[in-house]
């Protein structure tokens, strides 16, 4: 009898071992639903980068202008449950209003001028919200949007976005992003058509303008492997102080690969250099430069043709 109670707990055992192993230390191949590019897809941070009010309706026009393959911009609830575009969590660093996005209602929201803080020529401009946004793109490039929902609790962003994305038939030109893995799982449970791209990083220095600071687990590769199967994201979004053989093991498995935010010249070389499926910058038009000297493999010493880097930077490089 004994011998047989031994024999069960070590199947038990074994059991959680192999569950535990797959789990936290195993990567499945992924099965990509997204569609293969020739070169890495060029994405303006916020907009327009250093160029643009930040998460604006201009930075965006500016940057379909330009030739960008999309934009990555940011969504969060006001307090009458609508979803607008803005990064931070208050107003003060980006409008004339103070307060938190989520205590104003969009009618108050849209009275601020988001625009000149940035640059004067920008007065008057509004927030938008997200179905304005997919209005004024309306398929001319891809739009990213990281939806900024802290918790497990369903806040219902997510059914916005999703309804919005319908709504404008825009599934192939439309993904939504999240650190938060809860936020991926609804989306995919509200419409498995919608693309979700995960977002981590290792390494989280201190950001007033971040939305809510980032669980010590989603910062743990080992953590993040269980959590992937979990939410079975279509494309991932990863800061470039990720460790290189964490990136290299996962672009290995298959998965296509935001690398967020190179914006020097060497940064950006490097980022393409790895056939990362984008790149997400503050520096749009020197990646575009960069992208170009690339593909055409001219000598990095040729300084004709080459665009200004912008002075103006936002006041950290994150999400």
């Amino acid at each position: 009898m004994k011998r047989r109670r031994w024999r069960i707990l070590l199947a038990v055992l074994g059991v959680l071992l192999v569950g535990i192993g797959y789990l936290f230390f195993y990567e499945p191949p992924h099965r990509s639903r997204v569609p293969e590019e020739e070169q890495p897809l060029l994405i303006a941070h916020r907009g327009f980068g250093n160029y643009g009010p930040d998460n604006g309706i201009s930075a965006v026009r500016m940057a379909i202008e330009q030739g960008l393959d999309g934009v990555d911009l940011d969504g969060q609830l006001t307090a009458d449950g609508e979803l607008v575009i803005f990064h931070d969590p208050t107003l003060e660093r980006l409008t004339d209003g103070v307060g938190a996005i989520k205590d104003l209602t969009l009618e108050e929201l849209q009275r601020l001028d988001m625009g000149s803080k940035f640059d004067a020529k920008f007065a008057g401009e509004r927030i938008v919200t997200f179905g304005q946004l997919l209005d004024e793109v309306a398929g001319r490039t891809n739009v990213i949007v990281e939806i900024k929902a802290g918790g497990m609790q369903d806040e219902g962003a997510e059914a916005i976005a999703v309804n919005e994305i319908g709504q404008h038939d825009a599934h192939d030109y439309v993904i939504l992003s999240s650190f938060n893995p809860f936020v991926l799982r609804r989306i995919k449970a509200l419409d498995s058509r919608v693309r979700t791209m995960f977002i981590f990083r290792d390494i989280e220095p201190f950001d007033p303008t971040q939305y809510r600071k980032i669980p010590f687990f989603l910062k743990s590769e080992p953590w993040r492997r269980a959590i992937r199967k979990f939410i079975q994201p279509d494309l991932l979004s990863i800061e470039t102080t990720v460790d290189s053989q964490t990136i290299d093991r996962l672009q290995a498995r298959g998965y296509p690969i935001f690398l967020w935010v190179p914006n020097d010249r060497q940064q950006l070389q490097a980022s393409l250099a790895r056939r990362s499926y984008g790149i997400i910058t503050d520096e749009p038009l020197l990646a575009i430069e960069v992208a170009g000297r690339m593909l055409a493999q001219v000598p990095d010493g040729d300084e004709t043709s080459r665009p200004p880097q912008s002075t103006k930077k936002h006041d950290d490089d994150v999400d």
